[in-house]
């Protein structure tokens, strides 16, 4: 893990979801993780889905790391009225995952979401009540509506997440112009997130943010 020289605008961890971890492999990555959240991870069917929530928490831990906040902070992890989980004011974090790439975005500063979708064959056609008519104009006359459907997809996603109240939002009521984002009253700033081949991704946040004070992380578990 590098230290950095100044402080970035905004972090983003990420790490492949990889191979199914030998019981005693997860056992290990476990052990920093508050005991308050392994029911959460024995209550999923399936490892894919257990080992995607847990890198996410390990991501966490690495940026909470780099801010320089001790290791027993994720005992302080809460869950907010809409569901969001949170630690402390003064720092920010989002959670996402899709297929094969989890990631974890951090801010001290700005409120931010993050939103990754792996770019993929889908009937967007019962997705239209989340779009406004300007939006689905945009993704069905689109020479690549596929593609179209997801960067406006995840764009809203991000929102939502940054706003804290997920997709329970009107989705169709966010307007989006280029970096920049309508939430009724609530204006949110975008970044298209072009580091992982296949995916879309973007993140989102209450402050204008400059790509180049993101700072990237790749990790790898297992």
């Amino acid at each position: 893990m590098r230290s950095w020289n100044e402080e970035p605008q905004v972090s983003i961890a990420s790490a492949p979801l990889g191979a199914c971890w030998p019981d005693a492999l997860y056992r290990h990555y476990l052990q920093p993780v508050p005991t308050g959240f392994h029911a959460k991870l024995n209550a999923y069917r399936n490892w894919q889905d257990r080992q995607r929530s847990l890198i996410g928490r390990l991501l966490l831990a690495k940026l909470l790391h780099q801010y320089g906040f001790p290791a027993e902070t994720l005992e302080r992890l809460t869950i907010g009225r809409y569901g969001k989980p949170f630690i402390d004011s003064g720092f920010h974090f989002n959670i996402a995952h899709s297929a094969d790439r989890i990631v974890c975005v951090a801010s001290r500063d700005i409120a931010v979401g993050i939103d990754i979708e792996l770019i993929r064959p889908i009937d967007f056609s019962d997705f239209e009540s989340v779009m406004s008519l300007a939006q689905w104009q945009r993704i069905t006359g689109s020479e690549e509506p596929i593609l179209e459907f997801w960067r406006h997809w995840t764009v809203k996603e991000a929102i939502a997440k940054a706003d804290g109240r997920g997709i329970g939002l009107p989705l169709a009521t966010i307007s989006i112009e280029s970096a920049v984002a309508m939430l009724g009253e609530s204006r949110w700033y975008v970044a298209e997130l072009e580091q992982w081949n296949g995916y879309c991704s973007f993140v989102a946040g209450n402050q204008p943010i400059e790509p180049g004070l993101i700072a990237f992380e790749t990790y790898q578990f297992g």
